[in-house]
C-alpha cells in the first residue's frame, strides 16, 4: 500500500496496464477482466477513501495530489505539463481511467 495513497495491486506479466476504478466502486470492478489480461502487468489502484485505501481527502483537488503522488512509487515519472503523468512503463500501449460518478 502506498503510504500517501492507495491500495495498489500488480497482478501478471508482460506490457503494463493501468487500471483505475470509477467513483461508485473499488478495484475490485476490474476483477472481471483480469483473467483476459493475464498477457498484461496490471495495476489496480484503489483511490483514496475506496478498498484498503487511505481515506478520502476533504476535496477532490486534494486527493488529485495523492493520486499524482502513486506515479514516482510505481516507477521514474514521465510528465506531459498540465496534462498527464505516467511512469515509462515497459511499451505502454493503454492507460485507463474509468472515473464517472458524481463530482460535486
Amino acid at each position: 500500500m502506498h503510504a500517501l495513497l492507495a491500495a495498489v495491486v500488480q497482478t501478471g506479466r508482460g506490457r503494463d496496464l493501468v487500471l483505475f476504478h470509477s467513483m461508485l466502486i473499488d478495484r475490485t470492478v476490474s476483477d472481471r477482466v483480469v483473467p483476459g489480461l493475464a498477457t498484461r502487468r496490471l495495476t489496480l489502484v484503489n483511490l483514496p477513501g475506496f478498498g484498503a485505501s487511505a481515506p478520502a481527502g476533504p476535496a477532490i483537488e486534494y486527493d488529485a495530489g495523492r493520486v499524482a503522488g502513486l506515479f514516482p512509487a510505481l516507477g521514474p515519472l514521465v510528465e506531459i505539463p498540465d496534462y498527464a503523468h505516467c511512469p515509462p512503463l515497459e511499451a505502454p500501449q493503454a492507460f485507463l481511467a474509468a472515473i464517472g460518478g458524481f463530482l460535486g
